[in-house]
């Protein structure tokens, strides 16, 4: 997370808790701005991160279902 490690003092610790991770089919909106279909599979992504143990973001990231293998194959990062 090197976005994060350069607004925290050095030895600062981040960390990620994964709030939700699931296929859904994309709106009208979303399939869009990912080049895909309307009601195409995608991923929802969404994930709380800290700093030192204080949330500092709420993330949500939607992903074109063909760039990875499922939800379940993500571990801490993207």
């Amino acid at each position: 997370m090197p976005c994060l490690g350069r607004r925290s003092s050095p030895g600062a610790t981040p960390s990620t808790q994964w709030l939700s991770k699931q296929r859904i089919e994309a709106t009208e909106a979303i399939s869009d701005e990912l080049g895909v279909a309307a009601g195409a599979p995608i991923l929802h992504f969404k994930r709380l991160r800290y700093i030192d143990g204080r949330p500092v973001s709420l993330d949500d990231s939607y992903i074109n279902y063909q760039q990875i293998e499922g939800p379940e194959a993500i571990g801490v990062s993207l």
